[in-house]
């Protein structure tokens, strides 16, 4: 059942409804298989996974930045000198990109470099978190050497497992943590409708904090 928002609430949602029944229905149908004595033929890889669910993200978050001035895109972030680079970035929130691999009217990749001083914000994106390993750590504090705030967005994760991630992502240095719903390894359970919310508010604070930066000037 889903919780009651509002009309601009329910607008919002919308997207992450659609990737949430587009992902799950996947998971359910591959388990339905391997049940009735089949190979998982629909199994597909976490890889691609991940990186449809970093794609939509970054359509779903500039719906909500639209007229704030940042920019959302998949790449890497430039260190002050230009010299090195950070990992590849799921999702990138900043205000203006350097240059572009393969960017054109209908891109294939569109990757783009992003100068540190115009980076917001990461969002690292994963398909089945059931654990924050050593390599997130890793990541996490590479990637914070060029940015401020790294969240966390996982597809799915371990309903009795929520608690345990979202404490473990925050000691590994991530500011947040968020998941489209609960899976147990068989079914999904209820979307997580509360998290996707506040997903978009802290999004929309990044716009705000911006502005009032720039009015203050």
């Amino acid at each position: 059942m889903r919780h009651s928002t509002s009309l601009g609430d329910r607008l919002d949602l919308e997207p992450f409804y659609s990737l949430c029944g587009e992902f799950s229905g996947l998971r359910i149908d591959q388990v339905k298989e391997v049940i009735a004595g089949g190979q998982p033929s629909s199994a597909i890889l976490g890889f691609v996974r991940g990186l449809k669910l970093s794609s939509h993200l970054i359509y779903a978050v500039r719906g909500m930045l639209d007229g704030a001035g940042l920019q959302t895109d998949w790449g890497h972030i430039l260190d002050r000198k230009g010299i090195a680079c950070s990992p590849e970035c799921d999702v990138v929130i900043h205000r203006g990109w350097r240059t572009r691999w393969n960017g054109h009217d209908s891109p294939v990749m569109d990757f783009k470099f992003i100068e540190s001083e115009k980076a917001v914000a990461v969002i690292s994106c994963k398909s089945y978190l059931k654990s924050v390993t050593a390599e997130h750590r890793e990541y996490c504090q590479r990637v914070r050497k060029y940015v401020d705030q790294v969240w966390l967005f996982a597809e799915c994760c371990p309903p009795q497992a929520v608690s345990r991630l979202r404490k473990a992502a925050r000691s590994a240095g991530y500011a947040e943590f968020w998941y489209l719903y609960p899976w147990d390894g068989e079914r999904a359970f209820e979307p997580n409708q509360q998290g996707w919310l506040d997903f978009i508010k802290q999004v929309r604070k990044l716009a705000s904090s911006r502005q009032r930066r720039g009015s203050a000037r």
